[in-house]
């Protein structure tokens, strides 16, 4: 297993779990008297929601992207090619992992890469070499999902 360190693309939501917790303490402090500048904990709140917002709409922007790929996208057959741990993130002291997989277009002869969802399991490398199914938008193939429940079902493996 090769290890990889990938972008930080994770922290804006970090950020945001952060700022919901303080946008709650900061509402709970407002409304129970204790502070002595009720404006500026009313500012903090609006602002703490606000990230708490932001974080909302880009789950719900991924839901709604990745239901848009399975209806409409383009579905191929990839090879797991990889095993990446994603060094920017960690739950409990432990890195997910993403599988790498690669597609070539038998009429271009391109070598498409796609990046699956991070995943926790830690014997996941058993995956390599076995075909997975992915869907992606033609136009943007940077745009794709990759179906890991159909190879998890192929192979019997729990989480």
């Amino acid at each position: 297993m090769r290890i990889r360190r990938l972008k930080k693309e994770h922290v804006r939501e970090t950020f945001a779990v952060v700022f919901i917790l303080f946008a709650v303490l900061l509402l709970l402090f407002f409304f129970s008297g204790e502070s002595e500048s009720p404006f500026g904990c009313l500012i903090g709140g609006i602002i703490c929601a606000a990230g708490g917002v932001h974080y909302t709409s880009v789950s719900i922007r991924k839901i709604v992207n990745t239901r848009f790929l399975l209806k409409n996208g383009t579905s191929v057959y990839a090879v797991v090619a990889d095993v990446l741990i994603d060094k920017s993130v960690a739950v409990n002291k432990r890195n997910p992992l993403k599988l790498l997989c690669q597609y070539t277009d038998e009429y271009t002869g391109q070598m498409l890469e796609f990046e699956s969802d991070s995943v926790f399991n830690s014997d996941i490398d058993q995956f390599i070499g076995m075909p997975v199914e992915v869907y992606f938008d033609p136009a943007n193939p940077s745009n794709h999902y990759v179906d890991l429940k159909q190879l998890v079902k192929s192979t019997n493996y729990l989480n």
